[in-house]
């Protein structure tokens, strides 16, 4: 950083006690085209720098400057609030997957809810996180999880989904136990399009073509020769450990939950 910031025109000292509460909003937008592999993620440093400068911190109120500590635990809990679903909150945490999971690892997440709990309550510095981006179709989690798990084979990697992103991709369990990768994937099961159903009901005050029933998972997963662990209450949650923690066949974890909009 300090290097950085001298090639930049500025000194590190200077900007220190401002960057915390950097804002830049009227910076340039990064440069991201379509993340192929070929290209690379493009940053105007000197711009990013002359807005730490910008005097204009010195006219906000403290109310609004936060450490991003105190900005989690308010998502978090305004999340929780709007949706429910403590339970998969629990799961999240440190005491959990937060605290299983290594900087070696990795967690894929999908689109909707899923991807919203994980930037809220999920509490650990590692691992490695590859998040479906924007406006991306359901069903990326599971084939993202199989192109990380081969080029990592070492690393315990987990896939969480909801159950409609789970049926998007279904036909990839069959890949993942013909490669025999040890992929987890957690699935919340709440027999909807989550997040499709609580935009509907929030603009229209009701739903059509959200709902579906789910099958037998315990014989999906049988079928598909995974491991299976349903989690219904807090205190099925021990079986995370040992689920995980195995690094050599993949498993179906099933977490049993309702959000608020579903019940």
């Amino acid at each position: 950083m300090e290097e950085l910031a001298a090639k930049t025109g500025y000194s590190l000292a200077s900007i220190s006690t401002k960057i915390k509460h950097l804002d830049i909003t009227d910076a340039p937008p990064i440069e991201t085209p379509c993340f192929r592999p070929t290209e690379r993620l493009k940053v105007n440093w000197q711009e990013f720098f002359r807005c730490a400068n910008k005097t204009k911190f010195k006219s906000y109120s403290n109310k609004f400057l936060i450490s991003a500590q105190e900005w989690q635990k308010r998502c978090r809990k305004s999340t929780l609030e709007r949706f429910g679903g403590s339970l998969l909150g629990s799961v999240l945490n440190n005491n959990y997957l937060g605290g299983i999971l290594t900087p070696d690892d990795f967690l894929i997440t999908e689109t909707g809810l899923t991807r919203r709990y994980l930037l809220t309550a999920f509490q650990a510095h590692g691992p490695g996180i590859v998040g479906s981006m924007t406006l991306s179709a359901l069903g990326f989690s599971i084939p993202a999880a199989i192109g990380v798990s081969i080029a990592n084979p070492k690393a315990c990697v987990t896939a969480l989904c909801g159950d409609g992103a789970l049926f998007m991709s279904i036909a990839e369990l069959a890949t993942i136990r013909h490669l025999n990768l040890p992929i987890k994937i957690l699935c919340v099961a709440d027999e909807s399009y989550g997040y499709m159903k609580y935009l509907q009901q929030e603009a229209f005050g009701g739903t059509v073509g959200v709902d579906f029933t789910n099958p037998n998972f315990k014989l999906l997963a049988k079928a598909f020769g995974f491991r299976f662990v349903a989690i219904r209450q807090e205190s099925d949650l021990g079986q995370l450990h040992s689920c995980i923690a195995d690094r050599t066949s993949p498993a179906l974890i099933v977490l049993h939950q309702k959000y608020k909009y579903c019940e």
